[in-house]
């Protein structure tokens, strides 16, 4: 190849990968109360994700009168509004992050490897929440990567991106072989889910390119998110986790791999062992 393409990792392009659970109804602030520090989950979660956050639940009074809302901020104190759990790489980025806030659970990994590693790391942490999360219902799960590469040519010369990218891709606009700057491409749209489960896929394909000194750096962001019908409950009244939600992330990853497969060329695909990691 003309260009010098280098993926984020040895073996593969992910930066992080994060897995959202969106709550159907918002957690009360005493909810919180179980995760805090002398609770047997707070151990457990804190036993591999040392760094404890608290986030504080602020309320805004609005006025009446013309000045839209009387300050200052009023917060009881010790509401708290989330509070997340990680760990981080040498850099300060987070290795792996759970963050449950009241609308919804985060949880981010910053160390990717295989698919089926980091799902089961996933659903460990699933299920040590498993207890506090029983009964509660969602109303969407969505999947996130991001994949990163850094581009250049010979002699610093700007040429389009077309080793990188496969220029019949039905994810970026044709006129991206003649694309020598940076330039952002934003694609989004609905899908019928090839799934149980009633309800439709919100993807979204997100391409960030800048362009420094002559070295292009790209971000491909690709989330699909799962917006259910009737809500789903990821863990019974015993605290049993829900074994559905195994194949409901399998099945958005590989929506993801459907998707990233028809942006990238056959040549990067070969370079990040992209079809021989089809299923993990």
């Amino acid at each position: 190849m003309a260009a010098n393409i280098k993926p984020f990792g040895d073996r593969h392009a992910i930066s992080n990968v994060l897995f959202i659970f969106e709550f159907a109804v918002p957690l009360a602030p005493h909810a919180f109360i179980a995760l805090r520090a002398g609770g047997a989950l707070h151990e457990r979660l804190k036993a591999n994700l040392p760094r404890v956050t608290e986030q504080q639940q602020v309320l805004v009074n609005f006025a009446p009168d013309q000045n839209f809302f009387s300050p200052p901020p009023f917060a009881p104190q010790g509401v708290i509004g989330g509070i997340s759990f990680d760990r981080v790489k040498p850099n300060g980025e987070p290795a792996l992050a759970v963050n449950i806030q009241s609308n919804a659970l985060f949880i981010v990994c910053g160390e990717y490897e295989r698919w089926n590693d980091v799902w089961a790391e996933v659903k460990n942490y699933l299920t040590i929440l498993a207890p506090f999360l029983k009964g509660f219902e969602v109303s969407a799960m969505a999947l996130q990567y991001t994949d990163a590469f850094k581009v250049n040519f010979p002699r610093g010369e700007n040429q389009p991106l077309t080793e990188l990218f496969n220029t019949q891709t039905r994810y970026l606009p044709c006129n991206i072989d003649s694309l020598t700057d940076s330039f952002h491409s934003h694609h989004g749209y609905f899908s019928e889910p090839g799934f149980s489960l009633a309800g439709k896929i919100l993807t979204n394909v997100n391409i960030n390119v800048t362009e420094q000194a002559s070295v292009f750096d790209v971000h491909i962001l690709t989330m699909h998110k799962y917006q259910l019908l009737d809500t789903f409950v990821l863990a019974n009244s015993e605290g049993d986790f829900n074994p559905l939600t195994d194949e409901v992330f399998q099945y958005l990853h590989d929506e993801n791999k459907a998707v990233v497969g028809d942006l990238l060329t056959d040549q990067v695909k070969e370079t990040i062992s992209f079809n021989s990691r089809q299923s993990v």
